[in-house]
């Protein structure tokens, strides 16, 4: 029998800027994405219009994604791995 779980899709804002949208079971669960190392590392290393998205001290928060978000998302969720995060970046990133 497979489990399935039911997933909502999230934004991660920086400062008061959407930046990426992914799934998560809850709350509690996408808001510590918010805090994992390689994800604060990539946030820092790329680049929107030749600023990181991150400087390393604007607060990142997480809401539920607005219609508008979900659906971007939904968009581009074309894969069947259930291992793998999707992030949907909701900024223009540079040389991509």
């Amino acid at each position: 029998m497979t489990t399935t779980h039911i997933a909502r899709v999230f934004v991660l804002s920086v400062g008061e800027r959407p930046v990426l949208a992914f799934e998560a079971r809850n709350t509690p669960e996408a808001r510590e994405l918010c805090s994992e190392p390689w994800l604060l590392e990539d946030l820092g290393a790329l680049k929107s219009e030749g600023r990181p998205i991150w400087n390393g001290q604007d607060k990142i928060s997480v809401r539920p994604g607005t219609p508008d978000e979900v659906a971007l998302f939904r968009e581009a969720d074309g894969t069947e791995d259930a291992e793998e995060i999707l992030l949907v970046y909701l900024v223009a990133l540079d040389g991509a």
